[in-house]
């Protein structure tokens, strides 16, 4: 797994590729999904929010399916994500 951090003020871009906690390119499992609820969770309970951007047409259906993308503020791309954000 590869995770580069870039700090577009105010928000923090993380790009992480490869697998994580069950979250790979090409598959989300139970325990992906979970991790993904987690982390919208922690970053709204801390007056922030999480943002996907670049999701890959296998994962955003498992995402459409499970209804994760009434949860999840999806984007095309990070520029997208970033620019959505509240200065």
């Amino acid at each position: 797994m590869d995770i580069v951090v870039e700090q577009r003020a105010p928000t923090t871009v993380v790009r992480i590729t490869g697998s994580v906690d069950g979250l790979t390119v090409s598959y989300t499992s139970s325990a992906g999904l979970r991790a993904l609820l987690a982390t919208v969770k922690q970053a709204r309970s801390a007056g922030g929010d999480f943002r996907l951007a670049g999701v890959l047409p296998p994962v955003h259906k498992v995402l459409e399916m499970s209804g994760f993308t009434t949860i999840l503020k999806l984007y095309t791309d990070v520029d997208g994500a970033v620019a959505s954000y509240p200065a």
